[in-house]
């Protein structure tokens, strides 16, 4: 689902230059790949498969594309008003969002729990010209984190989309499916289980649409 953007891969890699960054994805080259048909619940995995389709549940903050998942980095400068010697101060804004995530390895599926201790970086459906994204949306986010009349050096989104191939890693549960209708079950069968993937502290949810660096 959408082309590279030259260069995107190397700016979205500019998260793993953070050393806590650097060793989670670390961790996560270094583990052997499962399929969801051999999970075991609570030992951590690596899985590659695509996410299914359904409806896009999030909107891009600076392109306003539908998605199921976005990140964005916003670079430049900007001055600190009423202050009698002014001088110039680069600022970053790096933010994320993803909804719940299925995927599909060929072997089963598993639904990836939204978790705030995750990492995301989306390489692929890459915007980054200026001309591409209204300039007036650039300027209300980095006004909404203290950056008024700033100047923008560099800004890049990413989303993901159904049909994405990811690689996902976190800590594989066995949990209820969602209600089946009545009339499909009998009154004491137990509520079928599924697989989801979800973080803890020492194992947040890593989400990364580049599976061949893994």
């Amino acid at each position: 689902m959408g082309a590279l953007a030259v260069g995107a891969g190397i700016a979205g890699l500019h998260s793993l230059t953070r050393t806590s960054d650097y060793r989670a994805w670390g961790k996560l080259r270094r583990r052997g790949r499962s399929t969801v048909a051999t999970l075991a619940e609570g030992t951590p995995v690596k899985l590659i498969g695509r996410i299914t389709p359904g409806e896009p549940s999030l909107t891009a903050p600076l392109s306003g594309r539908p998605c199921v998942a976005w990140r964005i980095v916003v670079r430049g400068k900007y001055t600190i008003p009423g202050t009698k010697y002014p001088s110039e101060l680069r600022f970053e804004i790096e933010d994320r969002s993803t909804d719940r995530l299925v995927i599909d390895d060929g072997t089963g599926v598993a639904t990836i729990e939204p978790d705030p201790a995750r990492f995301l970086l989306i390489h692929r459906n890459q915007t980054r010209p200026l001309h591409d994204v209204p300039l007036d949306r650039l300027l209300a986010l980095t006004a909404r984190r203290g950056y008024a009349s700033p100047t923008i050096d560099f800004w890049e989104e990413g989303v993901l989309l159904a049909g994405d191939e990811i690689v996902v890693g976190g800590l594989p549960m066995r949990e209820p499916a969602p209600e089946a209708p009545a009339d499909e079950r009998g009154y004491r069968d137990a509520p079928a289980m599924c697989w989801h993937l979800r973080g803890s502290a020492e194992h947040p949810v890593r989400i990364c649409d580049q599976p061949s660096g893994f």
